[in-house]
């Protein structure tokens, strides 16, 4: 395992290569590999915009040209040491590579694989566990991304694939904006916390419930006036018409329970 200098140099030089990714517009990620000895041997910063290639973490890449140096898949004696908690996939490479150790900067609560929101490197179902190092020079880690992503939200450069999705409402997930427009029309009125026969319903999305037949056949009639309307007036003007129709079906009784 790298010692403690050696891993705070190898994240001062993972640091600098995430600023390369900035001029493509990618997430400013930077990762090397070290050997046994602690020295560098690979490295590599996010490209996915630079190569449209969504596998294109630093992660990756530095792994992929550690391998390619050393001729070998095998990399059980290396230190990866990125600025960013490696996401799943990142993770599986590690693993898959069997490295020793992992050593990055910020933790990602959204996506983070090495402790965050899952942790794929020590699970112990799978053939091979790596020690995690968490947490070195992570104020300047986060500084960088903070600062990446604050400028996109900005404008402050245009043509990029992440300033769409930051300028889209945070509370709104992306699998959602879609739905949006359906989800604000069903909430014009809350309707299970009214009454059934007095509900203002949208046609299609939120249908009245009655409970009786009664109710049913005083709801028709306003319903079938006021069809294709998202709002049907106030309660007083339906309180009415619901007595006016249930005047007129003097034939409909309420069953009553004999006790």
């Amino acid at each position: 395992m790298v010692g403690k200098e050696q891993a705070f140099r190898a994240m001062s030089r993972a640091l600098l290569l995430a600023d390369r990714a900035r001029s493509t517009g990618d997430v400013p990620v930077g990762a090397v590999v070290l050997d046994a000895n602690g020295h560098i041997i690979a490295q590599g910063w996010n490209q996915r915009e630079a190569l449209h290639d969504p596998c294109a973490h630093a992660e990756i890449l530095a792994l992929r040209q550690a391998g390619s140096l050393l001729g070998r898949w095998n990399l059980s004696d290396c230190t990866l040491v990125v600025t960013l908690e490696p996401c799943t996939m990142c993770a599986g490479a590690i693993v898959s590579a069997r490295i020793n150790t992992c050593v990055f900067g910020a933790w990602d609560a959204k996506a983070g694989a090495a402790g965050s929101l899952r942790d794929v490197l020590r699970d112990t179902r799978m053939n091979h566990q790596v020690t995690v190092w968490g947490g070195v020079l992570e104020d300047q880690a986060k500084a960088q991304l903070q600062a990446f992503f604050g400028q996109q939200r900005g404008g402050g450069e245009t043509g990029s694939a992440h300033t769409d999705a930051k300028s889209v409402d945070p509370q709104v997930r992306p699998w959602e904006r879609g739905s949006q427009r359906v989800r604000s029309q069903s909430q014009v009125v809350p309707s299970r916390l009214q009454p059934a026969r007095y509900r203002s319903t949208v046609p299609g999305i939120d249908e009245p419930r009655a409970q009786t037949p009664v109710e049913r056949a005083a709801w028709q009639p306003y319903r079938s006036k006021h069809a294709g309307q998202a709002d049907l007036g106030s309660q007083r003007g339906m309180r009415a018409e619901t007595a006016s129709a249930m005047r007129q079906l003097p034939q409909v009784r309420v069953r009553q329970h004999q006790m």
